[in-house]
């Protein structure tokens, strides 16, 4: 069995509200089932994928030693791949939302971050067009014409190309070998 590396007991208030937010998109899907607190042990790749979508809303704005999201210390304190989800799917939730003003609102630091975890997947192409798209960023960050033409159709929405979903899912699902709940809880309870 692989080194195991818990997640902080200040976490698990994110998990509550994934959980909910998965039983209430999911709900008849789920037919009344309980989803585990532990998303990771999900065996369904849709529900698993969307859990992971669902991930940053739920860790950025809940649980944390505040109780009203994690700081950045916090974020560094977690399974590196459970890092590497939230940062992931926090800027395809910003490129869903908000276009490609999601580039400045991240930072530079922190999408070159993401272009590095797309290169540790194995996506160096999209790691590439996502760097396009900062430097143009960085050049003008109000320029969304820039950022269109240095994109040019190379980051597609995940959930929209299947080969390149399945790379992401495949990464997080050997990440996740990893990952458990904090041992001072009772897992029978949450499983």
């Amino acid at each position: 069995m692989p080194h195991t590396q818990p997640i902080p007991i200040y976490t698990i208030p994110a998990l509550f509200t994934l959980r909910g937010m998965l039983h209430k998109f999911w709900a008849s899907e789920l037919g009344g089932k309980r989803l585990p607190l532990a998303f990771w042990t999900i065996e369904d790749n849709d529900l698993f994928f969307d859990a992971l979508q669902y991930l940053p809303v739920c860790v950025l704005s809940s649980g944390g030693r505040s109780g009203h999201g994690h700081t950045d210390d916090e974020l560094r304190s977690l399974p590196i791949g459970f890092q590497h989800a939230v940062a992931l799917f926090d800027l395809e939730d910003g490129f869903a939302n908000e276009g490609y003003t999601a580039i400045p609102n991240l930072g530079e630091a922190r999408v070159q971050e993401i272009a590095n975890i797309y290169r540790h997947i194995g996506m160096a192409s999209r790691a590439a067009v996502l760097e396009r798209v900062l430097a143009a960023s960085m050049r003008d960050p109000s320029d969304e014409d820039a950022m269109s033409e240095a994109v040019d159709g190379g980051l597609p929405d995940l959930i929209d190309t299947e080969h390149e979903a399945n790379q992401v899912m495949a990464y997080f699902r050997a990440e996740s070998q990893a990952w458990s709940l904090p041992p001072e809880l009772d897992q029978s309870e949450w499983q």
